[in-house]
């Protein structure tokens, strides 16, 4: 599967029309508290998942499987980590948190992950769900994306599906030599990202900045992550 594309504007999208620009998901992180919630969760997700393919409706079925998906990729981390997160800051910097040992694992949060990767199992191989996602990978995700009449969201990277690396990339320009100043404003422009241990009272914890070289004006922008993506 080629890069996700993270610019295009899915709130406003609508997906069973433009089936096209539907991409089957990775890596997604959602949450469970216990077994009698993932039981009820995961029964009611497959109920909808056997509803959108009854259907013929890829993009819904692919969707309550995502759902579950969610669910399942979050259990290790809640099961296995204290707090259930995955990533913490030491030293300023932010680390992956060791893992639990077996024994001293959420004995009731390993028995939802379970559940979820039961269920998992089961959707995918699932015989109309594997070739409703061929015909549509086939038909769709191996064709470049028809963005006409579609306004993308900007500043992406193309890490992330977006065109803004290629854009950085064709348009920057090195400074002359380390003694250099610009001549006029915004000729030369420094940035940078400040990152603090702990978030700010709004969930912000870096801040992005832009130094004009001639005028010396700073402009800072606070972020909630250092790869977050902001509109100014």
């Amino acid at each position: 599967m080629k890069d996700f594309p993270f610019h295009l504007p899915y709130k406003r999208l609508n997906l069973r029309e433009r089936p096209d620009l539907y991409r089957i998901g990775k890596g997604e992180q959602g949450k469970f508290k216990d077994p009698q919630v993932a039981e009820k969760f995961s029964l009611d997700l497959l109920n909808k998942f056997e509803a959108y393919r009854d259907q013929n409706d890829f993009v819904g079925c692919d969707m309550a499987r995502n759902a579950t998906v969610k669910h399942k990729v979050d259990a290790n981390p809640s099961a296995s980590i204290t707090g259930g997160k995955k990533y913490g800051m030491v030293g300023g910097k932010e680390r992956e948190i060791p893992r639990l040992a077996i024994e001293d694992q959420d004995s009731l949060k390993v028995r939802a992950a379970e559940i979820f990767a039961a269920q998992l199992k089961l959707v995918n191989d699932d015989k109309i769900y594997k070739r409703l996602r061929l015909v549509h990978e086939q038909e769709h995700e191996s064709k470049p994306l028809d963005l006409e009449g579609i306004e993308v969201i900007k500043g992406i990277p193309e890490s992330r599906g977006g065109e803004a690396g290629l854009s950085a990339k064709g348009h920057r320009l090195r400074f002359p030599n380390s003694e250099a100043h610009s001549l006029e404003r915004l000729g030369f422009v420094h940035s940078g990202v400040l990152s603090f241990p702990e978030r700010s009272m709004t969930g912000k914890r870096s801040l992005v900045t832009f130094l004009d070289d001639y005028s010396r004006k700073v402009w800072a922008y606070a972020i909630g992550h250092e790869n977050e993506v902001f509109g100014v």
